[in-house]
């Protein structure tokens, strides 16, 4: 095999790597305006839970992290949960809760993302990301960034002016053929490939090498 040959086959085994390194994301923000938004979210006598149905790819089964835009006082106090769905409410037990969280001062809507650290869910079924007040005393209200448009066809706004207890057993209300200005990040299940950086730096030392070998 000439020089030229290996040196095409490493590129497009790096390119091949790249690309199944990329992670599959839902994103309906670019077609958001930045300002519109859907309320009123926080306490009593607030909606406590809101978020957002989702269908897990087909190929790229764990959730990295979900991301919501709010525009909340600081002093909501709220955390991320993850639980299947059934087409009309949470159903099993909570596969992932965050630690209490809040907004900044900016008043301003601000990405608040959710970090689950990788946890792993069933391709092709749906689940509901959320955040909720109901759990952790605090105070206030806000807006959440809204589409008011069919952006993601996998799923919807679902949200539930009840407590905990309600989330399993009562249907939430849903505003079909309607989304969150929301962001979640899947990657694939199994071990992973190096990074594309390392991967880049592995074949240029390769190719390096075999150009000293042609020149001796």
């Amino acid at each position: 095999m000439t020089r030229k040959a290996i040196v095409v086959s490493l590129l497009a085994l790096c390119l091949g790597c790249c690309l199944a390194l990329a992670d599959t994301i839902i994103d309906t923000t670019p077609s958001w305006d930045g300002t519109s938004g859907i309320g009123v979210y926080g306490d009593s006598p607030w909606t406590p839970t809101c978020g957002q149905t989702v269908t897990v790819p087909l190929t790229d089964t764990v959730l990295k992290s979900y991301t919501f835009q709010m525009w909340l006082d600081p002093t909501v106090i709220f955390r991320g949960e993850v639980y299947a769905w059934d087409g009309a409410e949470a159903t099993g037990s909570g596969l992932w809760e965050s630690l209490p969280m809040h907004t900044s001062a900016n008043l301003a809507f601000e990405p608040v993302s959710f970090n689950t650290g990788g946890l792993p869910l069933a391709a092709g079924q749906q689940y509901v990301l959320f955040a909720t007040t109901s759990e952790d005393p605090g105070s206030g209200h806000g807006l959440w960034g809204f589409t008011f448009a069919d952006v993601y066809s996998g799923g919807g706004f679902a949200f539930l002016n009840a407590d905990a207890s309600h989330w399993t057993t009562g249907a939430w209300t849903q505003y079909v053929g309607n989304d969150l200005a929301f962001r979640a990040d899947f990657g694939p299940a199994g071990p992973q490939v190096p990074e594309p950086g390392t991967m880049a730096l592995l074949v240029m030392g390769i190719v390096g090498i075999v150009a000293k070998r042609r020149k001796r």
